[in-house]
């Protein structure tokens, strides 16, 4: 809207919606987009096919694989010219690439990955590298702040951000900070939780069992992520698989190093030995002495976040990514 574009959000609701319209968007409520039913589905295909109708959308871009259908067949039954992209974030389950290298070649005109992590398997069912464009995400830098840094010889107080799920691998992390502590003795590390979901409660008996309980503040969803960064020594995330994690560049832009598992869009952010520690998934003892390594060296801590710091303004801002996505949707639009 900035750039002078019209822009308009077909949503089944959420609490964005409110930002959405303050900031100039027109909110169009589909409440069936959120179906997984085939009478659902339909639903949404003809109520979005209502909003085409109207004309006054040159493109649209979906951001799921299933409002992707739904957006090809509305564009058919609406008979407009409308350009149709697809944003592929993340994947919860592989095999729906074969899905997907079988659909999206024909049935979008272009196709957005947040990693070439994920472009690579696309090209690998089949779909045209040509068609597909790699956009990374990115933040809002002005919204965080260099962490100052404090390391020196007090406890190691790390932090991780991500919904309390089972594929984000809280668990292994609880377990490496144990071990951390029962060889450095109490006390040597605290961890902040911060986020919600299911594996909530089974975290926390975790927690308990391990004997680190004291050392663990599960902080639940909060809307100050930023500042709670900065009082952070370093940053883990140890999922067994992620599109590219928008909380690692967070953290890099506080100026934290990262420890995270290599998978992935991981290793397209996180540069081993430059801006944070690549560590296999589910290797509880290679977790460890990452930890270890940076509770060891003040001079790692200090040189990895600063090359964390530098390479997500260089790379990672908002402005590039808006630019990538901008610069597809004109040549789409162009093409006609």
């Amino acid at each position: 809207m900035e750039r002078g574009h019209q822009v308009g959000v077909a949503s089944s609701g959420g609490h964005f919606a409110d930002e959405l319209r303050a900031a100039g968007a027109e909110v169009h409520y589909l409440p069936w987009l959120a179906a997984r039913r085939p009478i659902g589905l339909g639903r949404a295909v003809l109520d979005l096919a209502g909003v085409l109708r109207e004309g006054r959308y040159d493109l649209i871009d979906a951001q799921s694989y299933i409002t992707s259908m739904v957006a090809f067949l509305a564009i058919r039954i609406a008979r407009q010219r409308t350009r149709h992209i697809y944003t592929l974030h993340l994947v919860e389950q592989p095999k729906a690439y074969w899905l997907m290298g079988r659909t999206l070649g024909w049935t979008t005109n272009g196709i957005i990955t947040v990693s070439e992590s994920n472009k690579a398997r696309l090209v690998a069912e089949g779909i045209r590298g040509s068609k597909i464009r790699v956009v990374h995400n990115g933040v809002d830098l002005s919204a965080f702040r260099k962490a100052p840094r404090r390391r020196g010889k007090g406890p190691l107080h790390l932090g991780v951000v991500a919904r309390l799920v089972e594929r984000k691998r809280h668990a292994n992390l609880l377990r490496a900070i144990a071990r951390f502590v029962s060889e450095r003795g109490p006390g040597a590390a605290t961890l902040d939780v911060i986020g919600d979901g299911p594996e909530e409660g089974r975290l926390k008996a975790l927690a308990g069992e391990l004997g680190i309980a004291d050392a663990v503040r599960f902080l639940g969803d909060r809307s100050d992520v930023p500042d709670l960064l900065r009082e952070l020594d370093a940053f883990v995330l140890p999922s067994s698989y992620e599109g590219f994690p928008i909380s690692i560049i967070e953290a890099m832009a506080s100026g934290l190093p990262v420890v995270a598992t290599a998978v992935d869009g991981v290793p397209e952010v996180v540069e081993h030995e430059r801006t944070g520690l690549l560590v296999r998934t589910g290797d509880v003892q290679g977790l460890t002495g990452a930890l270890a390594r940076l509770a060891d060296d003040s001079q790692l801590c200090q040189r990895l976040g600063e090359q964390a710091y530098t390479t997500v303004r260089e790379r990672f801002s908002l402005e590039a990514m808006t630019d990538g996505t901008e610069a597809l949707f004109q040549e789409l639009v162009a093409k006609g």
